[in-house]
């Protein structure tokens, strides 16, 4: 029995220890102590001081290290600094019936607030994890929370809240307008207005959160889903917006989501948009660049807008996927998916759609859709399978093979390179600098009834169906063996000035008295022919009569057609006579060089003198002499020996 007893006694002991202890347990983990502050009907503390706390001066002092309950009654927080808490505020009832200036209750640095009805102004350095704020989100003197260097992690604010300089906004609902000056906004529900910074104070960063009101940004926004209007003065760069967007004039927009809210809502530009997915209309008064991507209706300027200001209205960038869009500025660059009407310049990018330009003009880009020009063009490559109508004018520009293109227009320009139908006016142009323009067709053009050809180069000639024909060029191709041509004619190379290449052409007059003139020049070890041959086209082609359509002057190279004759291109051949070989002579007798001069001999004696006088010639005469002195000399010798005999006897 004693021992039943015994163990009974252990395990209720044992029971007792696992009871939680009333210590609470803080952020850092210490533990808290609990301390309810019992607060009497006048809203006044039953006492003036407890356990972690003090009531002094109307003053509610709450310390560190202890978790507070006010229970019972209100407090009266009327007035300003009524409560300063260092600890944590669990619950309670704070009332300002005064509505005073100031902060009612001040949540020190370090300062926690997890719960508790707060209709009292609430300063906060510290941190809110829970609570309700406000008596009110429509009641314009309902007290606010000011949130400076501190942090709401939680909450339901009936009223305004405002941040000054640094903290952050990491949950909590928000029915009230919000403005934080400097804090960070991470996360939260935003019922009211949000004013993030305004035009004298940069907002913070808005980087999570659900925004069901207005909200105005002079900060930056790099994620959150806003479901009501947003007007950008400064960064958005990230986030969901799914109504009305105006991005302000020095604003940007390099990313985000902009949905069709279905409130017929659209992306007002004024600013730039470097970036971003748009499946809502947007309008342009102010530059697209860079990576974005347009899904919905795009338009570049405004009908209303005068010249000047739709200039300045820009697309350098972006890839247009919308059905439809509408240029009235400057179109730079960027890829065109779908079709676009112009009645502004495009002078960039890549257009795959259809394209109307109605009053607009064409300068530079790639086209691979259906063209109707009702403007200008003055540039671009055209090199889709799609056919290029033109009603305005072309001055400029390359029509690639595959390109039909039906003028009904002017064209004064520009390289064509497949089928051209005409039932208008081709004819040579001028550019800027007033250089001549001569468009060049590469195949064949059909000039139908209403057409009428007044310039312009046909390699492969005209097919007549119609109209008129009353100046034009065509190349004029060559087979020459030992000669070389060139055109003597200035108004010929004026014509062709303008391209890179020098190239022949024969140019066409109808009724013309005048002749296309070239000069054949005799290549080394060649003469000019006696003949030439001039036809229409080829050398298969039909010959043209010499006299009467050509003369040919075998004894200055030079061909004259008359330019009324050539009614496609013009073929010349001639061949130059190999000159003849000059006779052969033999070579010339080889000249002996000079002899070197001897060294002069001795001078003749004076008789050599007076045998020249004579005619005769001195050589026998100068030998004798040398003969005379040579024996005297021995003779002399000879007698100086005997001299030295007779002396040595």
């Amino acid at each position: 029995m004693r021992k039943r007893l015994l163990a009974m006694a252990m395990a209720l002991a044992l029971t007792c220890s696992l009871v939680p202890s009333v210590a609470l347990a803080g952020e850092g983990g210490e533990t808290l102590t609990p301390v309810t502050i019992e607060i009497s009907e006048n809203g006044a503390p039953v006492g003036t001081s407890g356990n972690g706390w003090t009531f002094e001066s109307d003053v509610l002092t709450l310390e560190a290290g202890y978790a507070f309950t006010l229970a019972g009654h209100a407090f009266d927080a009327s007035g300003e600094n009524r409560v300063r808490n260092s600890g944590i505020i669990v619950n309670g009832i704070f009332a300002n019936g005064s509505k005073g200036s100031g902060f009612a209750v001040r949540n020190e640095a370090g300062g926690i607030i997890q719960g508790g009805t707060f209709n009292a102004t609430v300063g906060n350095a510290g941190t809110i994890e829970g609570g309700t704020f406000g008596s009110g989100p429509n009641d314009s003197n309902s007290p606010y929370v000011s949130t400076s260097g501190g942090t709401i992690t939680g909450g339901t604010f009936d009223c305004l809240v405002m941040g000054f300089r640094s903290g952050s906004i990491e949950g909590g609902t928000f029915n009230g307008p919000v403005n934080p000056l400097g804090v960070n906004i991470k996360n939260g529900t935003f019922n009211g207005e949000v004013y993030n910074g305004n035009g004298n104070n940069t907002g913070g960063t808005i980087s999570g959160g659900e925004f069901n009101a207005r909200v105005d940004n002079y900060g930056t926004i790099v994620s959150g889903a806003f479901h009501e209007s947003a007007h950008n003065y400064r960064t958005i760069a990230g986030g969901t917006f799914d109504d009305y967007v105006t991005n302000s004039e020095d604003a940007v927009v390099s990313g985000g989501v902009f949905e069709d809210g279905g409130n017929n809502n659209s992306v007002d530009n004024s600013g730039t948009i470097g970036g971003g997915t748009f499946n809502v209309d947007v309008n342009n008064s102010g530059a697209i660049e860079g990576a974005g991507t347009f899904n919905a209706y795009v338009q570049n300027g405004n009908r209303q807008f005068d010249a000047d200001r739709n200039k300045s209205c820009t697309i350098s960038g972006g890839t247009f996927n919308s059905e439809e869009m509408y240029n009235f500025g400057t179109i730079e660059g960027g890829t065109f998916n779908g079709s676009l009407s112009n009645d502004g310049t495009i002078s960039g990018g890549m257009l795959r759609g259809q394209v109307e330009n109605d009053e607009g003009i064409i300068k530079g880009g790639a086209f691979e859709g259906e063209i109707t020009n009702s403007g200008t063009i003055q540039g671009g490559e055209f090199t889709g399978s799609s056919p290029v109508t033109n009603l305005g004018r072309i001055s400029n520009g390359t029509f690639g093979k595959l390109t039909d293109v039906a003028n009904a227009g002017i064209v004064s320009g520009g390289s064509f390179l497949g089928t051209v139908f005409n039932d208008g006016v081709i004819k040579n142009g001028l550019d800027a600098a007033g250089d001549p323009v001569i468009p060049r067709f590469s195949n064949p053009v059909a000039n139908r009834a209403g057409g009428s050809i007044e310039g312009g180069l046909f390699e492969q000639g005209i097919d007549v169906q119609g109209g008129t024909i009353t100046v034009c060029a065509y190349p004029l191709h060559a087979s020459l063996t030992g000669l070389s041509i060139a055109p003597t004619q200035k108004s010929i190379q004026d014509e062709v000035a303008t391209r890179a290449s020098f190239e022949l052409l024969a140019m066409y007059e109808k009724n013309g008295s005048e002749n296309n003139r070239y000069t054949l020049a005799a290549d080394a070890g060649y003469m000019l022919p006696a003949s030439v041959s001039v036809r229409l086209g080829s050398e298969n082609g039909q010959e043209l009569a010499a006299g009467a359509d050509y003369a040919y002057d075998a004894a200055t190279g030079t061909v004259t057609v008359k330019k009324s004759a050539l009614v496609r291109p013009l073929y010349l051949a001639a061949s130059g006579v190999p000159a003849p070989t000059p006779p052969t002579h033999a070579p010339a007798p080889t000249i002996p060089e000079t002899p070197t001069t001897p060294t002069p001999l001795p001078e003749p004696p004076s008789s050599a003198k007076a045998l020249a006088s004579t005619g005769d010639s001195p050589l026998p005469i100068i030998a004798l002499s040398v003969a005379f002195v040579a024996g005297a000399t021995a003779a002399a010798c000879a007698a100086a020996r005997r001299r030295k005999r007779l002396d040595q006897r």
